[in-house]
């Protein structure tokens, strides 16, 4: 087992650094590049943008997963159906958005959406949200290992699990672990995204 690489839950008191280590686990990721495309912009902003993600997407649902050293992290949201952000909630958080977002809000917001409407929404699923690993911790394998643990718990349970990759040469990793390309999204303006999708094994 790699260094670093013993899985436990995140709590909140996680969250700075998580944030830092998915900031720069996505310094580079086309669909942020897109979202922020000045690339200054995008590093100052990043740490925070991933915070507010995990507080108010990600740990509600006490699914986050973090290696011993907090380098990577997994953010999954369990079925049933809580990927879909209830009209309330979405209005509620609209105002951060823009602060993050600025003039690029209702472009960024359209892309998502349409990344969303590939979400297969008739069957009970677990989601990968978010799975990151910092820059210099990468190639050790604490990506896998984080899926690894948690997929172990989705077979048990008999259940599929789906991502949407926003980076082709990730396409191989979740492959190795079971998922299979569904389809391909191009995003008006930004780049291609990879709906996923994975049976239980038995």
């Amino acid at each position: 087992m790699a260094i670093g690489s013993s899985v436990r839950r995140a709590t909140v008191a996680d969250g700075p650094r998580l944030a830092q280590a998915l900031a720069s686990a996505f310094q580079d990721d086309p669909v942020i590049a897109w979202i922020f495309p000045d690339e200054r912009r995008r590093r100052a902003v990043l740490p925070a943008f991933m915070e507010f993600r995990l507080r108010n997407l990600a740990f509600p649902h006490d699914e986050v997963w973090m290696t011993a050293d907090g380098a990577s992290a997994a953010v999954w949201l369990p079925p049933p159906g809580r990927w879909q952000l209830p009209l309330p909630q979405r209005l509620r958080l609209l105002p951060a958005f823009v602060r993050f977002l600025g003039l690029r809000t209702t472009s960024v917001l359209a892309g998502l959406d349409r990344m969303e409407a590939r979400h297969p929404d008739d069957r009970s699923h677990w989601y990968l949200f978010i799975l990151g690993t910092e820059q210099a911790a990468q190639g050790r394998g604490l990506g896998s290992a984080l899926l690894a643990h948690m997929l172990a718990r989705v077979d048990a349970d008999g259940m599929p699990a789906y991502l949407e990759s926003s980076s082709e040469r990730n396409l191989a990793l979740y492959g190795r672990h079971g998922f299979e390309i569904t389809s391909e999204v191009a995003i008006p303006g930004g780049p291609r995204i990879w709906p996923m999708w994975r049976e239980p094994r038995r």
